[in-house]
């Protein structure tokens, strides 16, 4: 009876290496897939990975990237502008300026 334990547990490991095998293989084709499909098309234009980087990073130390066109410049300095006003007016609204946080008291956290 006892082999009979032992072939059971033997299928079921043999089962989920399996799966697990198979699992990490089909993740590693999707991450290729994901990642090919950043190399440079056969057409003129921006690829995937160039369009990712604009729009992950638009502006970076007040330089904007060569690709983002002009008039979405304009657009991003002025939502820019607009959420500094916003802030300012939300601040200047309360009539006194936000309390300044000067430190957190952690108690009971031994170093």
């Amino acid at each position: 009876m006892s082999a009979f334990w032992v072939l059971g547990l033997g299928a079921s490991l043999g089962y989920v290496v399996f799966k697990q095998q198979k699992i990490a293989s089909r993740l590693e084709q999707a991450t290729r897939e994901y990642d090919n499909g950043s190399m440079p098309a056969d057409n003129p234009g921006a690829n995937v990975s160039e369009i990712r980087g604009t729009l992950s990073a638009p502006c970076v130390d007040g330089v904007f990237q060569e690709k983002l066109p002009v008039g979405d410049q304009s657009k991003v300095l002025k939502m820019e502008k607009d959420a500094e006003r916003a802030v300012q007016q939300y601040d200047q609204g309360a009539g006194v300026a936000p309390p300044v946080i000067q430190g957190v008291w952690l108690d009971g956290v031994s170093f």
